[in-house]
């Protein structure tokens, strides 16, 4: 293994995204090349026959990803855009790469969840980061069974515990260098 993938889910930016952080310093330690990727899943109806996706986020959505492509080649690096279901564009991305490693952010949802248990499956190492609230659900002076039904319960419960919102984290300067594509 010579390169590790950062999978791009839905924190799609490259300032205060603690899983790009972790990815980068992992391909440093160990010398590894560091490719971005980004997997369009098909476009899916909800059970009520609506599209997932309307055309206004979809326009959202190419102007952010252009962005973060502007981004990463200003910091050396480029944005690889797959079409398809992470659970098999990832396995076959990183089996033509020679790549086990991927990581990425953390999503408490069934469906994100279910791409990430399918990658394990597949013989992935899927390191994931939660970075999606101020505070880490796992630092809560609380087990989740016993989070408060009101916020000011909460808020008053974090305060006495002296917790406080992690500094947000600078975007890279620089990226590892990207793996041969052919």
């Amino acid at each position: 293994m010579n390169t590790l993938i950062y999978w791009f889910r839905h924190d799609l930016r490259l300032a205060d995204n603690p899983a790009l952080t972790l990815a980068c310093l992992q391909a440093a330690q160990l010398g590894l090349r560091l490719l971005p990727v980004l997997c369009h899943a098909p476009q899916t109806t909800t059970r009520w026959g609506f599209v997932r996706v309307g055309p206004h986020r979809q326009r959202y959505q190419r102007a952010t990803l252009d962005d973060l492509a502007d981004a990463l080649q200003a910091r050396g690096s480029r944005l690889l855009e797959l079409f398809g279901a992470p659970a098999t564009t990832l396995p076959a991305l990183c089996h033509a790469l020679g790549a086990s490693h991927i990581v990425c952010e953390d999503i408490a949802a069934p469906e994100e969840l279910a791409e990430v248990a399918a990658l394990q499956t597949a013989g992935l190492t899927v390191d994931t980061v939660w970075q999606s609230t101020l505070l880490d659900p796992a630092q809560l002076p609380f087990a989740p069974r016993d989070l408060p039904d009101v916020f000011s319960s909460f808020r008053q419960r974090v305060e006495k515990a002296l917790m406080a919102p992690p500094k947000p984290l600078p975007a890279p300067t620089t990226l590892p260098a990207l793996p041969e594509l052919n």
